[in-house]
């Protein structure tokens, strides 16, 4: 009988590894497609980071319409995440022509964050994607963003944490050298060649949030040291990718997939992280009450 008890647990041990396993696989060839589905339209660097984004937001469920894009800029991340969204608002207008050409929204709209020219509760939700960090002063836009928010509308932001520039591969690298004020000095030309006016950690990123009257539903952190170490050598790697958007107007001249083969394989593996530790980014969901 014990020798049978045995046998079963065994087997069924067995069962486990091998569901396990499968589970595995397939989890790393959804986040292989995630990444392709990016990476066809933009450098490495931003193709990772936006399919962490785009898996954060197929979890967190469908939007509350009509959903305004705040900062939609070429509007390639939400073609790529929802298909199309109701409206898009970004400032800068070549962006928006970008975003029209590419169908991402019913309306594009070129104004600025903190003079939103909509009525009030006009829409079910705002997205905010890595964009409020660029913005110098925050109360104006998020007072707005209460303001054009209906009553249980959602706010879903992603920004950068004070943890983001730790993980940079040239700080890291001058840090082991011994070379720390250079790589200080390497964290703040990242700040700038970024144009981060904010690297605040998601504790106070959630305050802001909640000052201007929303109530933070959701936060998560997303976005390891590693991977903001790929992130950092990948803005090298994407050299051939700003020449042909400079001369060509696009960032990926020939997008055939097997060609991105081992550079898919290696970078997928970041796009399914589960909250690590010291995150770079973080992801926000909040109610208007």
């Amino acid at each position: 009988m014990m020798h049978d008890l045995n046998t079963i647990t065994t087997k069924e041990a067995s069962k486990a590894r091998m569901a396990a396993s499968r589970e595995a696989a397939r989890a790393l060839r959804d986040s292989r497609d995630l990444y392709w589905r990016h990476r066809r339209d933009v450098p490495a660097f931003r193709a990772l980071i936006r399919a962490m984004e785009a898996r954060l937001y197929a979890e967190f469920g469908p939007l509350p319409r009509p959903v305004l894009d705040l900062g939609c800029g070429d509007g390639r991340f939400a073609a790529a995440v929802w298909g199309r969204l109701e409206t898009g608002v970004d400032a800068d207008e070549k962006m928006l022509a970008e975003a029209r050409a590419c169908g991402a929204y019913d309306t594009t709209v070129c104004a600025d964050a903190a003079y939103l020219p909509f009525p009030a509760a006009a829409f079910g939700a705002v997205i905010s994607n890595s964009v409020l960090e660029h913005l110098p002063c925050l109360e104006p836009v998020l007072s707005e963003i209460h303001r054009v928010l209906r009553p249980g509308g959602r706010l879903i932001i992603t920004a950068p944490t004070d943890r983001l520039n730790a993980g940079l591969a040239g700080f890291r690298i001058l840090k082991s050298l011994g070379a720390m004020r250079r790589a200080r000095c390497y964290q703040a030309w990242f700040t700038r060649f970024q144009r981060h006016c904010h690297l605040d950690s998601p504790e106070a990123w959630q305050r802001r949030i909640e000052v201007a009257g929303l109530r933070v539903t959701q936060r998560t952190g997303y976005f390891s040291p590693d991977a903001c170490g790929w992130f950092d050598l990948l803005h090298v790697w994407g050299a051939p990718d700003w020449l042909s958007r400079r001369l060509l107007g696009r960032w990926v001249l020939w997008p055939w997939r097997p060609l991105f083969y081992w550079e898919e394989r290696l970078l997928a593996r970041f796009i399914g992280e589960s909250e690590p530790l010291d995150a770079g980014c973080c992801f926000i969901a909040a109610e208007k009450t």
